[in-house]
């Protein structure tokens, strides 16, 4: 497998539909911590941001319009690099949590996202995503 591009130290992340408050907090903590951040409106401009990047973590919300969360986790996980989806959504409980396990993805967060939920849930991911790959590091801006 291959590494993720990785940008200055920082970290490659695809967002998938997020609402406007979520985009805002994902956005300030890209900023502060130094992840390339994209956006994308539809799961086919996910998969070539996800791909081109090398992105470790995709971070998908639950209410897509004309989209199902759990086609788009099984296909975003199913890159040719190891990918970490994290599922964002109103509800977030524990049958919500297995099912983004079944479908291959990582993690749940609740929307309104909180910075501090979304950097534990990052920080797994990362930390998941460097064991799988024997990697050591953490990038920039992935330790609280």
């Amino acid at each position: 497998m291959e590494e993720p591009i990785s940008y200055e130290g920082g970290i490659a992340l695809v967002a998938l539909s997020v609402r406007e408050w979520d985009r805002q907090v994902l956005s300030r903590l890209a900023s502060e911590r130094r992840w390339i951040l994209h956006f994308a409106q539809t799961s086919d401009e996910a998969w070539r941001i996800l791909n081109e990047c090398r992105a470790p973590i995709f971070l998908c919300d639950r209410e897509m319009d004309g989209e199902d969360w759990r086609s788009v986790i099984r296909r975003m996980v199913s890159a040719p690099h190891l990918v970490c989806a994290i599922l964002i959504s109103n509800v977030a409980d524990d049958y919500l949590w297995n099912e983004v396990i079944r479908r291959g993805g990582h993690d749940v967060m609740a929307s309104p996202l909180r910075e501090e939920d979304v950097l534990r849930a990052i920080r797994l991911a990362w930390l998941y995503w460097n064991t799988r790959l024997g990697n050591e590091p953490l990038p920039h801006g992935v330790k609280n």
